[in-house]
C-alpha cells in the first residue's frame, strides 16, 4: 500500500507541472527513440542479408579482380590488377573438385523497351554462361534458360526476372515476345522465379540475363568478368577453393613470393564483414543513446531538485507527523525513477512507430529486437536512480524543523 500510494504521488508530481516534465524527457525520449529504430533496422537488415545469402546456390564462390569491400573496409584497395578473363573459365573446369564453372559480367541502370513499354533506367543486365542460373541461385519458373549452342551462335535471346517480365508485359505471356536493349531486339525464352527483394526494385527479379558473348558485343569487356565456381561436393569446398587459387596464380604467371592480384571470396565472407560492420553501428548506437541518456540525467536531476525546494514545507510537515527518512527518500528517488520511465515508455513508441511506417511506405526490412526493450528501460532505471539518489537524499536529510518555516 505504502509504495502504490508513493507511485500514486510520483504520476501526480509528473502530471501537475506537464511542460516542465515534458521539456526534462526529451533526451530520454530521443535516447531510447533512436536505440530501438536503429537496433530495428540494423537487425532487419541482417536478417534480410542472412536469408538473401542462405538462399544462393550453396558451395559457390566466386573469382574476382578486387577483394569485397563492405562500409569501410578497403577504403583504398589497389587498382592496378589486370582483369578477370573470360578465357579462365576453360581451364578452371578441367579441375576435379569443382562441378560448374561460368563467367558474368554485369551493367547497372539500363532501359528495356517493348512495342508498347519503356522502363525506367533502373533494369540490370546481366551477361552470363549456362552457369549462371544455377551458380547465382536462380530458378527457371517458365521457358528454359539459353544453352551453349546460343552462346556460341551470339543469339539474341533473353531470360527476365519476375518483376522486369510483369512489368513489360502486365497480364501478358512473356515466352516468345521481343525487347530492345540498347536498341538492339531480343527474344524471351524465360522468366526466373521471384526471389525475396531487400528493397524494391532490388537487381534480383528486375534484371534481364543475356549471352555473355552478345552481351560483349555491346559492352565490351574491359573490366573483365566475374568466374562462379560451384564445388563438386560441399565436403570439397574449401579444396575447391585452393584448386582455384592455384590455377588462377599460375595462369597470370604469378611467382611463389608474389601476392594474389586477384580476389576469391563466398558468402559466409560477405556475412561476416558484414556483421562486423554492424557490429561497430551497434556500439555507436549505444553509445549515442548512452550520451542522450546522461544529458537527460542532468534534466532529471534539476527537476528533481526543483521539486525538493517547492515541496520542502510539505517534506517538513511529513516529518513532523512521524515520516521516517526513508520513506522521504523512496518517494523522491521513486519519483525519478518514475519520470524516466514514463519518458523510456514515450520512446519506445516512437522507436516502434517509426520502423513500422518506413517499412510500410517504402519495404525496408526491420525487426525489433526484443533485448532493446529492456535495455532501454533498464538504462532508464539506472538514470532515474543515479541522478535521483541525490535530490532524494537531499529531501530526507531536511531539517523538519527548518522545513516547517520554510516559505
Amino acid at each position: 500500500m505504502l509504495f502504490q500510494e508513493m507511485l500514486t504521488q510520483s504520476l501526480l508530481s509528473i502530471g501537475s507541472h506537464k511542460l516542465r516534465s515534458t521539456l526534462t524527457l526529451l533526451g530520454v525520449i530521443i535516447g531510447v527513440t533512436a536505440i530501438i529504430a536503429m537496433m530495428a533496422f540494423i537487425n532487419g537488415l541482417q536478417k534480410k542479408i542472412t536469408e538473401d545469402i542462405t538462399a544462393l546456390s550453396g558451395g559457390v564462390f566466386q573469382i574476382q579482380r578486387y577483394d569485397i569491400r563492405i562500409g569501410f573496409s578497403h577504403i583504398n584497395p589497389p587498382r592496378t590488377r589486370p582483369p578477370i578473363r573470360w578465357e579462365y573459365v576453360r581451364f578452371l573446369r578441367e579441375l576435379p573438385s569443382v562441378a560448374n564453372v561460368g563467367a558474368e559480367a554485369w551493367v547497372w541502370g539500363k532501359t528495356v523497351v517493348t512495342e508498347r513499354v519503356q522502363t525506367n533506367p533502373n533494369v540490370n543486365i546481366a551477361g552470363g554462361t549456362v552457369e549462371f542460373a544455377v551458380n547465382n541461385g536462380y530458378v527457371i519458373q517458365k521457358g528454359r534458360f539459353f544453352t551453349e549452342e546460343e552462346i556460341e551462335g551470339r543469339r539474341n535471346v533473353a531470360v527476365l526476372g519476375s518483376k522486369l517480365a510483369a512489368k513489360l508485359f502486365r497480364n501478358q505471356e512473356a515466352l516468345g515476345q521481343w525487347i530492345r536493349i540498347q536498341g538492339r531486339p531480343f527474344q524471351v525464352i524465360g522468366v526466373f522465379e521471384e526471389r525475396g527483394a531487400l528493397f524494391e526494385g532490388d537487381e534480383k527479379n528486375n534484371l534481364a540475363a543475356i549471352p555473355l558473348s552478345v552481351f560483349e558485343q555491346i559492352w565490351t569487356l574491359t573490366q573483365g568478368v566475374h568466374i562462379t565456381v560451384q564445388a563438386r561436393d560441399p565436403s570439397l569446398f574449401e579444396q575447391a577453393m585452393e584448386d582455384a587459387r592455384v590455377m588462377m596464380r599460375s595462369l597470370r604467371n604469378l611467382k611463389p613470393q608474389e601476392p594474389d592480384n586477384f580476389a576469391i571470396w563466398n558468402n559466409q565472407q560477405i556475412l561476416d564483414t558484414f556483421n562486423n560492420l554492424t557490429k561497430w553501428v551497434k556500439i555507436a548506437a549505444i553509445g549515442i543513446t548512452a550520451i542522450s541518456l546522461l544529458v537527460a540525467g542532468v534534466g532529471i536531476m534539476n527537476i528533481m531538485l526543483v521539486t525538493v525546494t517547492e515541496r520542502t514545507r510539505e517534506i517538513g510537515i511529513r516529518k513532523a507527523v512521524g515520516s521516517k527518512k526513508v520513506n522521504i527518500l523512496m518517494q523522491f528517488l521513486l519519483e525519478a525513477v518514475v519520470l524516466s520511465q514514463v519518458g523510456a515508455i514515450v520512446g519506445l513508441i516512437f522507436g516502434i512507430s517509426i520502423p513500422l511506417l518506413v517499412n510500410l511506405l517504402f519495404q525496408f526490412p526491420v525487426s525489433i529486437p526484443l533485448w532493446t526493450v529492456f535495455l532501454a528501460f533498464l538504462f532508464c532505471s539506472i538514470v532515474g536512480i543515479i541522478f535521483g539518489i541525490w535530490p532524494a537524499m537531499k529531501a530526507a536529510n531536511l531539517d523538519p524543523i527548518d522545513a516547517l518555516r520554510y516559505e
